[in-house]
């Protein structure tokens, strides 16, 4: 990545390489062209219905058996399946989505916090997938987020699969029935009602 002069304002993309300013415009056009980056706030969607349903196989398929943008070889990336962790350990936030209008496809965003350097900026990693979930790019702002196989990349698919997994499982109406239950046996057992 190129250094920024202090007080200039470039767009993210600028500051890329050559080559990999080649890579990252190639990404976009899978959303019509629309960098993440510039995407306004009130453009993106905070609802979990939007998101696409990431499966772990979406995943696999993706940062294992995925090829590499840059040696067309496999990307073989199994770290990134330790990026559950930093999930887990709540490092993700503010995921959203924001899908293009006419576009099949969809850009996940979030802000993840650095597990080591707490004190530092959270990182802004995206990811492109298609409607049923099939995973087509990532980017992030890290280090080794132009190679789109970083954990922090992970750690999004990641938190996207459970949280699409929860929503659309049975388990938000066997909640609801459960506190229902639960609620009926309370008011039966505390409340005196008149007879």
């Amino acid at each position: 990545m190129e250094k920024q002069r202090p007080g200039e304002k470039r767009k993210y993309s600028e500051r890329l390489l050559p080559e990999e300013r080649r890579r990252y415009h190639q990404k976009i056009l899978e959303i019509d062209g629309n960098d993440p980056y510039d995407i306004p706030t009130r453009c993106w969607s905070a609802n979990p219905d939007d998101l696409p349903e990431l499966s772990y196989i979406n995943i696999v398929n993706y940062f294992v058996l995925g090829k590499s943008a840059y040696t067309c070889e496999q990307l073989k990336a199994y770290k990134s399946l330790d990026s559950y962790r930093l999930f887990v350990s709540g490092w993700v936030r503010d995921v959203k989505c924001y899908r293009p209008d006419g576009c099949q496809n969809s850009v996940i965003s979030a802000k993840v916090l650095h597990s080591q350097r707490l004190n530092e900026p959270a990182l802004s990693p995206w990811i492109i997938a298609t409607s049923d979930g099939n995973i087509l790019s990532a980017h992030c702002t890290c280090m080794a987020g132009v190679g789109e196989t970083c954990t922090h990349v992970g750690a999004l698919a990641f938190a996207v699969n459970t949280c699409t997994h929860i929503l659309r499982s049975e388990l938000p109406a066997l909640v609801s029935r459960l506190i229902g239950r639960c609620l009926k046996v309370f008011a039966e057992s505390h409340l005196s009602l008149p007879t």
